[in-house]
């Protein structure tokens, strides 16, 4: 599912200091765990202004930082993910 979350400026910066503290941008594109054959898929398309992006996927590999990416897109977005 596409949620499509409206920041204001301050909210950006915000989200966008956690993002740098979270090393998204070195996250691998993909995270795959091939010994599992059904499970959890997850997806990330994070928009920017001027049209910047980030995307990244996985299936039942998750990177770095995951739960503490999870609890910061709760507290901009306010519904819970696992």
């Amino acid at each position: 599912m596409i949620k499509e979350i409206p920041l204001t400026s301050e909210q950006w910066f915000a989200f966008i200091k956690e993002l740098i503290f979270l090393e998204i941008v070195n996250w691998k594109d993909k995270y795959i765990d091939k010994d599992v054959c059904d499970g959890t898929q997850w997806e990330i398309l994070i928009r920017f202004p001027k049209r910047n992006k980030i995307k990244k996927h996985g299936s039942n590999e998750y990177p770095p930082y995951w739960s503490k990416f999870i609890k910061t897109k709760k507290a901009y977005i306010g519904e819970d993910i696992d």
